[in-house]
């Protein structure tokens, strides 16, 4: 967002001028080129092993079919713990 608001109003001024310029360049648009090419990229492969994972959880007979679980809600786990305890430690004195 900040990227976006010194391409249009730099130093808090909207310009014309500077917008005009920022979409003139090739590396403008070679920078937006390469992110849309990795989120597509990074959205097509978590599909791909998401769709997989879910099909051998889910369809399938396996006998580690619990820690297979845990294992990918992990992340997830871990994510919101931390997050808890920087919320418990943010009044805590230094």
């Amino acid at each position: 967002a900040r990227l976006l608001l010194e391409g249009i109003a730099p130093n808090g001024r909207f310009s014309g001028q500077a917008l005009t310029d920022v979409l003139s360049r090739s590396s403008t648009w070679t920078a937006t080129g390469h992110s849309l090419v990795t989120a597509l990229g990074g959205t097509a492969l978590a599909v791909i092993i998401g769709m997989n994972l879910g099909f051998v959880v889910s369809l399938t007979d396996n006998r580690d079919r619990n820690a297979f679980v845990f294992v990918f809600v992990l992340p997830m786990m871990i994510a919101a713990q931390v997050w808890a305890l920087a919320w418990l430690s943010l009044p805590s004195p230094l």
